[in-house]
Parts: C-alpha cells; sequence; structure tokens
C-alpha cells in the first residue's frame, strides 16, 4: 500500500506551497488607463499607457504608483527582470512602499530566489505589520525552503489578519502534511474546503491525508470531488493503488 515518506512530501512541497501564491492580487484602482489595463489583463497596453504616465508624471507619489504598475505588468507578462527594475524604482522613490517590496518579493519567487522574496516580504511586514498577504506569501517560501515551522508561524498570523482566506488554511494544511501532522491537516483542508467550495487541491490534499490515515472512503470521496472540479487534469495526490480504490468503494 502506497506510503508517502517525509522526504518524499517534503520534495513536493514547492509546487504545493506556491502554485497558487505566485500570481499576486489584480485588485488595482481603476483611476487611469494605466490600472484598467492591467484589471483587463491587456499587460502590452498597460505598459505603454503606464510608461506615458510615467514620462508625464508631475510628483514622485504618482511616479512611484505608476512605476510599481508597470512592474505589475511585466510580471504577468513573465518579463521579471523589467519588472524588479520597475519596482526597484519604486522603491527608491519610496523607501517605505510596502506594496511594491510585496511585488518585488513575487517577482524574485518566479525567478526562484527565494532568500531575496523573504527579504522583501519581511520588509512588507515591517512597514505594514497588517499585511495578510506578505505574511501569507513568505511563509509559502519558508515552506518551500523546508522551513515548515517558521512558516506555520507565519500562517497563523495570515489567518489571524485574515480569516477568511481559504488559501493560508490549505497552505498552512500543506505544511502540517509535510510535518505529518495529519489531523491538523485535514482540518485545515477543510476549513479551506468551507470558504472556496471550488479549491480542487484543497480536496485533492485532503483525500490524500485521508488515504495516509487509513480512511479510504473519505480519501476516495474526496478525490472524486476534486477530479469532477478539474475534469481532465491530472492530480498526482489522488493516484491512489488500486487496493486502496477498491477498499474506499
Amino acid at each position: 500500500m502506497k506510503k508517502i515518506s517525509l522526504a518524499g512530501m517534503k520534495s513536493k512541497v514547492l509546487a504545493l506551497l506556491l502554485a497558487a501564491l505566485v500570481v499576486p492580487s489584480l485588485a488595482f484602482a481603476e483611476t487611469d488607463l494605466c490600472s484598467r489595463f492591467l484589471n483587463q489583463k491587456l499587460y502590452g497596453k498597460a505598459i505603454a499607457e503606464c510608461t506615458r504616465q510615467i514620462n508625464e508624471a508631475k510628483n514622485i507619489g504618482h511616479a512611484k504608483i505608476l512605476y510599481n504598475a508597470r512592474g505589475k505588468a511585466y510580471y504577468f507578462k513573465g518579463q521579471d527582470e523589467q519588472a524588479i527594475a520597475d519596482f526597484n524604482k519604486a522603491i527608491a522613490l519610496d523607501p517605505k512602499y510596502a506594496v511594491a517590496y510585496f511585488d518585488r518579493g513575487n517577482a524574485y519567487v518566479a525567478l526562484r530566489q527565494r532568500d531575496k522574496a523573504i527579504a522583501d516580504f519581511t520588509k512588507a511586514i515591517a512597514l505594514d505589520p497588517g499585511y495578510a498577504g506578505a505574511y501569507l506569501y513568505r511563509g509559502s517560501n519558508y515552506g518551500a525552503n523546508g522551513q515548515t515551522g517558521l512558516a506555520i508561524a507565519d500562517f497563523n498570523k495570515a489567518i489571524e489578519l485574515d480569516p477568511k482566506s481559504a488559501d493560508a488554511y490549505y497552505s498552512r494544511g500543506i505544511a502540517y502534511r509535510v510535518e505529518e501532522r495529519l489531523d491538523r491537516a485535514i482540518a485545515d483542508f477543510t476549513r479551506a474546503i468551507e470558504l472556496d467550495p471550488e479549491f480542487v487541491m484543497a480536496w485533492a490534499n485532503r483525500g490524500s491525508a485521508y488515504e495516509a490515515e487509513g480512511r479510504y472512503k473519505q480519501a476516495v470521496a474526496d478525490c472524486k470531488k476534486a477530479r469532477k472540479l478539474a475534469p481532465g487534469q491530472y492530480i498526482g495526490e489522488c493516484d491512489f493503488p488500486r487496493d486502496v480504490l477498491k477498499m474506499g468503494q
């Protein structure tokens, strides 16, 4: 019967913890065309419009927002070095601009420079202690580095600041799963599902945790739900041996 070792779980933690988190929110205020194009995911147009406005910016406060917005457009286009250059400019204009540190951290994640990402998320938290997203993303990167204790502490804080964050519960569940604290993992995946009933990987990972506990009917039921939500998608967490499938009927 399949058993997942702690080492095996740790080898999967980067994908599990970061897959849903490397893309920050597109919740920009639509005060001008630059932000509007970002919200519409028209990144080429956003870059052109942000550049036009940067050239015409009359004050530092507006310029820093435009550089940061253009950096996000570059980031979403996969041009991470250009994104970092713009985030650097935003930070140079305002060294206390927490959002720019957070966004630069995400660009470093995309480049797999996790230590730099953690440093930027830490700076964002220092500037804005209520920044739930920064705790969540820093925790995910601690987890990806195998520092699950630090990851759990950050997820706890993210949940304290934003109790309705399905991502935070899911991520803490993954960290508990890595530590083989299955009851706590299942509880967190359950809460993530309650907050977001279409959270495919929460269903799948709860199923995997049930399977590890020998609760095969629950495991098979959860994985059926995950596959129903994501038809045609391969879900490795639900790749159970035949005997488990048989006992789970």
